[in-house]
C-alpha cells in the first residue's frame, strides 16, 4: 500500500499528470456522446427548436450578425486625433 501512495504522489507531482486525465477524459466523452446521438432518435429536437431549429439559413445570419458586430465594435474602437 505505501508503494502505490509513492507511486500516486509522483505521478501527481508531474506536471503532465492533469492535463494528460483531461485529454482521456475527453476522448472518452466524445465516444460516448456520439454513441449516445447515434442511438437517440431525432424527436427530441424539436423539444428545443430554439437551441436546435435553426438549420442553414440561421447559421448564415449567425454569421452576418458575427461580422456586423465584429465591425461595430472596430468602429466604436478607434479613437479621435483630432
Amino acid at each position: 500500500m505505501n508503494r502505490f501512495k509513492q507511486l500516486w504522489s509522483k505521478l501527481r507531482s508531474s506536471f503532465w499528470f492533469l492535463p494528460s486525465v483531461i485529454v482521456g477524459a475527453s476522448i472518452a466523452l466524445a465516444a460516448v456522446l456520439i454513441e449516445a446521438d447515434s442511438a437517440v432518435s431525432e424527436q427530441w429536437l424539436a423539444q428545443w427548436p430554439i437551441l436546435f431549429g435553426v438549420g442553414a439559413e440561421g447559421a448564415r445570419l449567425e454569421s452576418v450578425s458575427k461580422a456586423l458586430n465584429a465591425d461595430l465594435t472596430l468602429c466604436a474602437g478607434e479613437e479621435k486625433t483630432d
